[in-house]
């Protein structure tokens, strides 16, 4: 409800460029608001049918490990998390994808 009546979606919008900091901070709120704990206290994760798929999309990697897909595209144009681009498509492997999602836990 405190999202709506700040209208942090906007505020998030306009902070894309420029404060990388307030942009990740305002991302992890939006989640948070859309993401429900599971009902044993878990933080809810994708399901394992996800990890089993070959390749993997910046919205894929993502969700899966909790941060916004601007930090994943400058985490791979930085070579970060290792990928091929396509036009203006990346597509990571599923092994890349997860030795990332596990390197950024640690």
């Amino acid at each position: 409800m405190l999202w709506s009546a700040a209208d942090l979606n906007r505020t998030r919008i306009k902070f894309r460029v420029g404060n990388q900091k307030m942009y990740d901070l305002l991302c992890d709120i939006y989640r948070t608001a859309l993401t429900t704990v599971a009902d044993d206290g878990n933080e809810p994760r994708q399901s394992t049918a996800s990890e089993e798929r070959e390749t993997w999309t910046v919205a894929q990697v993502a969700t899966a490990a909790g941060l916004s897909e601007r930090t994943v595209r400058l985490d791979a144009q930085q070579e970060h998390l290792k990928g091929t681009k396509a036009g203006r498509t990346w597509v990571f492997t599923r092994d890349a994808a997860l030795d990332y999602i596990e390197g950024r836990k640690s």
